[in-house]
């Protein structure tokens, strides 16, 4: 993913709705904005207000079920020395990423069918989960590979301890453009890890990072035969300084270090209040593209207002 330079140092944080694009080589990305900003009690969102669960729906770890068209994807030689298959090796990966939270609830369970609905809003029910999308939808261009959604609230508005509140979320793959493997040396499809432990850090909170530099699942950034399928000291950091605790590794060595200061960690900001979205009842939803042409195309209430080249920071 391309990232705009000044532009997307203000967005590439975080989106109520996020989206990862994969080339063979980088990816680029922009952000469609649905509908009117607006603000809440207590005035403007702050763009530098963090967005999690609360603890209380985290105990025990969160049952994000899987589609069960995902899991007839898997096989035996999928699964790792503890029986885990793809998804739930991902869900470890984010559970061991601080001792603060159990994040997913492991084994995972199967949803009951895999939802293919021609919007996302109709993707929000009672149920947090992974699905395939055969049909793509129209909104979102077809040059993005998945899509994490997920709706939230204000809490603490206007102080300086305001946070979203994540109440919904779900991840979708587009099976109708690409095809993922779990062969981690495949040339021809997608990293199906890879794709799956990105987008669980969107679920949870977690946005891109600004630079190529950082060594992160994160990146915005991802090749057809590029594989990253564990988190970094960085994305622990990210996740300690969201959620609290220590990182279960920082723990076990002293002699491990992370690339920021927890100060610094980027990933935990929202978008900016210019490109979110409060319904009227207060609920903050939005959307994020991830181009793989390049071309950024910005949306209000649905009309194209600009069109610019994604370029590389």
């Amino acid at each position: 993913m391309k990232y705009i330079a000044k532009f997307n140092q203000r967005i590439q944080n975080f989106g109520l709705v996020m989206a990862i694009t994969l080339t063979s080589t980088l990816l680029n990305s922009c952000f469609t904005q649905e509908s009117n900003p607006a603000s809440s009690g207590g005035g403007a969102v702050s763009e530098d207000a963090p967005v999690k669960w609360l603890s209380s729906s985290l105990a025990g770890g969160m049952n994000v079920k899987i589609a069960p068209e995902i899991i007839s994807d898997f096989d035996l030689s999928d699964d790792d020395s503890d029986g885990l298959n793809p998804v739930e090796q991902m869900y470890k990966q984010w559970n061991n990423s601080t001792t603060a939270e159990t994040f997913f609830k492991i084994p995972a369970a199967q949803a009951p069918a895999n939802l293919n609905h021609a919007d996302l809003s109709s993707y929000r029910d009672s149920e947090l989960g992974i699905y395939k999308s055969h049909s793509w939808f129209s909104n979102v261009q077809s040059s993005v590979l998945a899509v994490t959604q997920y709706y939230g609230y204000r809490r603490n508005a206007g102080t300086a301890s305001e946070y979203i509140q994540i109440t919904h979320a779900d991840i979708i793959m587009n099976y109708r453009d690409y095809n993922f493997s779990t062969n981690s040396a495949s040339t021809t499809n997608y990293d199906f890890h890879s794709v799956i432990l990105h987008e669980l850090g969107h679920f949870l909170g977690l946005g891109h990072t600004s630079s190529y530099s950082i060594d992160s699942v994160m990146q915005p950034s991802l090749g057809i035969t590029s594989s990253k399928r564990e988190v970094t000291s960085y994305d622990k950091a990210s996740i300690v300084e969201l959620y609290g605790g220590s990182s279960a590794l920082m723990a076990q060595s002293n002699s491990l270090s992370v690339s920021r200061s927890m100060a610094s960690v980027e990933t935990t900001k929202v978008l900016p209040k210019a490109v979110r979205q409060i319904s009227d009842d207060g609920e903050i939803h939005g959307l994020i593209e991830l181009s793989a042409d390049g071309i950024c195309r910005h949306k209000v209430n649905g009309k194209v207002i600009s069109v610019h080249k994604a370029e590389l920071h």
